[in-house]
Protein backbone atom coordinates (compact mmCIF):
# COMPACT_ATOMS: atom_id res chain seq x y z
CA UNK A 1 0.00 0.00 0.00
CA UNK A 2 2.86 2.23 0.25
CA UNK A 3 3.91 4.74 2.79
CA UNK A 4 1.30 7.75 1.93
CA UNK A 5 -1.14 7.31 4.20
CA UNK A 6 1.43 6.37 6.77
CA UNK A 7 3.18 9.74 8.87
CA UNK A 8 6.26 9.57 7.62
CA UNK A 9 4.79 9.72 4.50
CA UNK A 10 2.39 12.49 4.90
CA UNK A 11 5.37 14.15 6.95
CA UNK A 12 6.79 13.82 3.57
CA UNK A 13 4.01 15.47 1.20
CA UNK A 14 3.52 17.92 4.05
CA UNK A 15 7.63 18.90 3.91
CA UNK A 16 7.26 18.56 -0.40
CA UNK A 17 4.06 20.90 -0.36
CA UNK A 18 5.97 23.53 1.11
CA UNK A 19 8.94 23.57 -1.10
CA UNK A 20 6.84 23.76 -3.94
CA UNK A 21 4.78 26.78 -2.54
CA UNK A 22 8.02 28.44 -1.64
CA UNK A 23 9.44 27.97 -5.34
CA UNK A 24 7.03 29.56 -7.00
CA UNK A 25 7.70 33.28 -6.83
CA UNK A 26 9.41 33.98 -10.67
CA UNK A 27 8.50 30.73 -12.34
CA UNK A 28 4.57 31.00 -11.83
CA UNK A 29 5.04 34.99 -12.41
CA UNK A 30 6.83 33.71 -15.84
CA UNK A 31 4.32 31.25 -16.71
CA UNK A 32 1.54 34.04 -16.19
CA UNK A 33 2.79 36.39 -18.12
CA UNK A 34 3.53 34.05 -21.26
CA UNK A 35 -0.18 32.82 -20.90
CA UNK A 36 -1.45 36.53 -20.76
CA UNK A 37 0.77 36.47 -24.05
CA UNK A 38 -0.92 33.54 -25.48
CA UNK A 39 -4.05 34.37 -24.82
CA UNK A 40 -3.53 37.53 -27.10
CA UNK A 41 -2.22 35.36 -29.95
CA UNK A 42 -5.41 32.65 -29.30
CA UNK A 43 -8.18 35.52 -29.32
CA UNK A 44 -6.25 36.87 -32.58
CA UNK A 45 -6.35 33.36 -34.49
CA UNK A 46 -9.70 31.90 -32.71
CA UNK A 47 -8.72 29.27 -31.32
CA UNK A 48 -8.90 27.98 -27.34
CA UNK A 49 -5.85 26.62 -25.44
CA UNK A 50 -6.43 24.42 -23.03
CA UNK A 51 -4.33 24.23 -19.72
CA UNK A 52 -3.89 20.82 -18.21
CA UNK A 53 -4.36 19.51 -14.57
CA UNK A 54 -0.50 18.11 -14.19
CA UNK A 55 1.02 15.10 -12.99
CA UNK A 56 3.88 15.70 -10.22
CA UNK A 57 3.93 17.96 -7.74
CA UNK A 58 6.90 19.86 -9.15
CA UNK A 59 4.88 20.67 -12.70
CA UNK A 60 2.91 24.31 -12.93
CA UNK A 61 0.60 25.42 -12.82
CA UNK A 62 -0.72 22.65 -9.64
CA UNK A 63 -4.52 23.33 -8.73
CA UNK A 64 -4.26 26.83 -6.39
CA UNK A 65 -2.08 28.66 -9.48
CA UNK A 66 -4.91 26.90 -11.98
CA UNK A 67 -7.61 29.22 -9.96
CA UNK A 68 -4.97 31.96 -10.26
CA UNK A 69 -4.93 31.78 -13.96
CA UNK A 70 -8.07 31.01 -14.73
CA UNK A 71 -9.46 33.96 -12.61
CA UNK A 72 -6.93 36.89 -14.21
CA UNK A 73 -7.47 35.56 -17.79
CA UNK A 74 -11.29 35.17 -17.44
CA UNK A 75 -13.05 35.22 -20.78
CA UNK A 76 -9.77 34.80 -22.11
CA UNK A 77 -9.43 31.70 -24.51
CA UNK A 78 -7.24 29.91 -21.84
CA UNK A 79 -9.59 26.89 -21.05
CA UNK A 80 -9.20 23.81 -18.84
CA UNK A 81 -7.79 20.27 -20.17
CA UNK A 82 -8.50 17.10 -17.69
CA UNK A 83 -6.76 14.49 -17.53
CA UNK A 84 -8.19 11.95 -15.60
CA UNK A 85 -5.07 9.57 -14.45
CA UNK A 86 -3.29 12.69 -13.55
CA UNK A 87 -6.44 13.89 -11.07
CA UNK A 88 -6.80 10.61 -9.79
CA UNK A 89 -2.83 10.04 -9.11
CA UNK A 90 -2.89 13.25 -7.33
CA UNK A 91 -6.03 12.19 -5.23
CA UNK A 92 -4.30 8.39 -4.47
CA UNK A 93 -0.86 10.46 -3.71
CA UNK A 94 -3.09 12.78 -1.59
CA UNK A 95 -2.05 15.91 -3.21
CA UNK A 96 -5.72 17.26 -4.33
CA UNK A 97 -8.62 15.85 -4.15
CA UNK A 98 -9.48 14.11 -8.07
CA UNK A 99 -13.02 15.44 -7.85
CA UNK A 100 -12.51 19.41 -7.07
CA UNK A 101 -10.71 19.80 -10.52
CA UNK A 102 -13.66 19.52 -12.61
CA UNK A 103 -15.95 21.31 -9.86
CA UNK A 104 -13.93 24.46 -10.10
CA UNK A 105 -12.90 24.22 -13.66
CA UNK A 106 -15.76 22.06 -15.45
CA UNK A 107 -17.08 25.33 -16.98
CA UNK A 108 -14.18 26.08 -18.69
CA UNK A 109 -13.59 22.45 -20.30
CA UNK A 110 -12.72 21.70 -23.80
CA UNK A 111 -10.70 18.46 -23.74
CA UNK A 112 -10.09 15.26 -21.70
CA UNK A 113 -7.43 12.78 -21.50
CA UNK A 114 -9.16 9.10 -20.73
CA UNK A 115 -6.94 6.70 -18.91
CA UNK A 116 -7.08 5.04 -15.85
CA UNK A 117 -4.75 4.93 -12.84
CA UNK A 118 -3.52 1.66 -10.63
CA UNK A 119 -2.33 3.68 -7.31
CA UNK A 120 -0.23 5.88 -9.12
CA UNK A 121 0.79 4.54 -12.40
CA UNK A 122 -1.26 6.09 -15.11
CA UNK A 123 -1.74 5.67 -18.91
CA UNK A 124 -3.39 2.57 -18.35
CA UNK A 125 -7.12 1.62 -20.33
CA UNK A 126 -10.36 2.18 -18.41
CA UNK A 127 -11.54 -0.31 -16.24
CA UNK A 128 -8.29 -1.18 -15.16
CA UNK A 129 -9.51 -2.64 -12.21
CA UNK A 130 -6.59 -0.91 -10.26
CA UNK A 131 -6.75 0.14 -6.87
CA UNK A 132 -7.35 3.75 -6.62
CA UNK A 133 -8.90 3.71 -10.34
CA UNK A 134 -10.73 6.51 -11.89
CA UNK A 135 -14.51 7.22 -11.15
CA UNK A 136 -15.38 7.73 -15.03
CA UNK A 137 -19.19 7.99 -14.07
CA UNK A 138 -18.66 11.09 -12.27
CA UNK A 139 -17.30 12.49 -15.51
CA UNK A 140 -20.37 12.26 -17.42
CA UNK A 141 -22.03 15.35 -16.50
CA UNK A 142 -19.15 17.67 -17.95
CA UNK A 143 -18.80 16.16 -20.74
CA UNK A 144 -20.69 17.97 -23.34
CA UNK A 145 -21.21 16.64 -27.06
CA UNK A 146 -18.33 19.69 -27.93
CA UNK A 147 -15.60 18.05 -26.11
CA UNK A 148 -12.44 16.80 -27.05
CA UNK A 149 -11.93 13.25 -25.61
CA UNK A 150 -8.85 11.34 -26.23
CA UNK A 151 -7.73 8.08 -25.02
CA UNK A 152 -4.17 8.38 -23.68
CA UNK A 153 -2.51 4.96 -23.38
CA UNK A 154 1.17 3.54 -22.25
CA UNK A 155 3.24 2.49 -25.08
CA UNK A 156 2.83 -1.42 -24.26
CA UNK A 157 -1.03 -1.69 -24.14
CA UNK A 158 -1.92 -3.25 -27.08
CA UNK A 159 -4.32 -2.19 -29.48
CA UNK A 160 -7.06 -4.81 -28.52
CA UNK A 161 -7.07 -3.93 -25.16
CA UNK A 162 -7.36 -0.25 -25.91
CA UNK A 163 -10.39 -0.83 -28.40
CA UNK A 164 -11.57 -2.35 -25.03
CA UNK A 165 -11.37 0.40 -23.38
CA UNK A 166 -13.19 2.49 -25.36
CA UNK A 167 -15.64 -0.27 -25.62
CA UNK A 168 -16.07 0.36 -21.65
CA UNK A 169 -16.47 3.91 -22.13
CA UNK A 170 -19.13 3.88 -24.82
CA UNK A 171 -20.97 1.43 -22.76
CA UNK A 172 -20.82 3.87 -20.12
CA UNK A 173 -21.88 7.09 -22.56
CA UNK A 174 -18.45 8.45 -21.84
CA UNK A 175 -17.10 8.19 -25.39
Amino acid sequence: RGVIGAGAGRRLLGELKIKRLKSRGATFDMLLKSLDELSQVAENHGVNVGLENRYYLREYPDFEEMAIIFSRLSGSRIKYWHDTGHAQAQNNLGITPANVWLEEFGDLLIGVHLHDVDRYHDHLPPPSGGEGAVDFRSLKPYLKPDIIRILEMRDEISVERAKRGVEWLKEQGIA
